[in-house]
């Protein structure tokens, strides 16, 4: 079946050129901000739906589901991509639903209910076999104002932001490196709070030192805006908590039951949070939310970043005689801090095993969450169920 998607977008040079352009960059992790994963995706499939031949939208949906799945394997850890392509395949099913129901003389189709969404009745995939005339038109419009919410997303989230964050307050942020709008955001929203403190992972700090410097792209929006930044590391999260006002949290993916993804040092900023009464905020938007229950947090494939960039190799002493290759050892799942260290051999001259666990994201439960504010507005983290219902469909799940 994979061959006849391969054959026939082959037929299309320049839209086989571009998916596999696009491929290879999220494989190789040359784009890796996820609006920009988001909007190459987008762009992608526009062309897809605007210049291949398709008879059905049952057939459309097909091989834009194949294509889904190639750009998700390519980056697994980038939820926004397959976040991108069910959006699109929404759009779609809703689009044949509705010119469907207006052929028969139905009237204009009505948008299920959420019972009906979690039912995923089959009956909704009869609608899909024939193909109305204005079916392509409808998509490519919905489509383009897709990418045009995905490209203007911080607008509205700093309009929703600054109304819940009065002025004279003191803010508590993290610099998040995959996020290259987060800077803006806060620096737009919070210009008449008191301070804003800039939680500087340690990682993030020995991993590249310009990230402290304002020529860099994501701190400079901060540095040369606010006037009032302190930076601060992420050991002293619980020490400066007492003074924060509200925290401000950049999310990576959001699941269905409220949870997110997001920067290292987040779960201990929202703890801390949690512990001293302060709200939490994060900042999302809508194509980060993703469908299902959010995966293992412990899930060292998906979550794990190469142990050099914290603990260099070179810094440690080792016997030449051993094989270097057992100086460091990758593990599948974090150890439990109160197992007992059995692990590691070492004396005065060499170490001979060590598990290093390095993080690329933090889990944050729902519960210590206060608001989403997205594009859409502010919303609790009890009601992204809801909002998955208006823009996803079960039948998407599994690409």
């Amino acid at each position: 079946m994979d061959q006849d998607h391969v054959l026939w977008l082959a037929k299309y040079p320049t839209v086989n050129t571009q998916a596999r352009k696009l491929e290879a960059a999220l494989r190789r992790v040359e784009i890796w901000t996820s609006r920009t994963c988001a909007l190459q995706t987008v762009a992608l499939l526009r062309n897809v739906v605007g210049t291949c031949k398709w008879h059905s939208a049952g057939e459309l949906i097909a091989r834009l589901k194949w294509l889904g799945r190639r750009l998700s394997s390519a980056a697994p850890r980038q939820r926004t991509v397959g976040n991108a392509v069910r959006r699109i395949l929404w759009m779609i099913r809703e689009d044949a639903a509705e010119l469907s129901a207006r052929s028969q003389g139905g009237g204009r189709w009505q948008q299920r209910s959420l019972q009906d969404v979690l039912a995923a009745q089959d009956h909704d995939t009869v609608e899909l076999e024939e193909l109305p005339g204005e079916l392509k038109q409808s998509v490519m419009e919905q489509i383009l104002e897709f990418y045009d919410e995905i490209e203007n997303v911080h607008e509205p989230i700093i309009e929703q932001l600054v109304r819940h964050i009065p002025s004279q307050q003191v803010v508590l942020t993290i610099l998040d490196l995959t996020d290259d709008d987060h800077g803006q955001i806060v620096a737009k929203a919070c210009q008449n709070c008191t301070e804003v403190l800039l939680v500087i992972c340690q990682d993030a700090k020995s991993k590249d030192h310009d990230t402290l410097s304002s020529d860099n792209t994501i701190m400079s929006p901060l540095l040369t805006t606010l006037p009032n930044v302190t930076l601060i590391p992420d050991t002293n999260i619980v020490a400066v908590m007492p003074r924060v006002d509200a925290v401000i949290l950049p999310a990576r993916s959001v699941a269905g039951d409220g949870s997110l993804l997001a920067s290292p040092a987040s779960f201990i900023v929202a703890l801390a949070a949690k512990n001293y009464n302060r709200p939490v905020l994060a900042i999302v938007g809508l194509y980060k939310l993703c469908l299902g229950h959010q995966h293992n947090p412990f899930d060292a494939a998906l979550h794990d970043s190469d142990p050099n960039s914290i603990l260099p190799y070179a810094d440690l002493p080792s016997d030449p005689s051993r094989d270097p290759d057992a100086v460091f050892r990758r593990v599948s799942t974090p150890p439990s801090p109160c197992a007992p260290a059995d692990n590691i051999e070492s004396s005065s001259n060499n170490v001979t095993s060590l598990d290093v666990p390095n993080p690329l994201f933090d889990h944050v439960p729902a519960n210590l969450l206060d608001l989403y504010i997205t594009n859409t507005g502010a919303h609790q983290p009890s009601y992204v169920g809801r909002l998955l219902s208006d823009l996803y469909s079960p039948l998407d799940s599994s690409l």
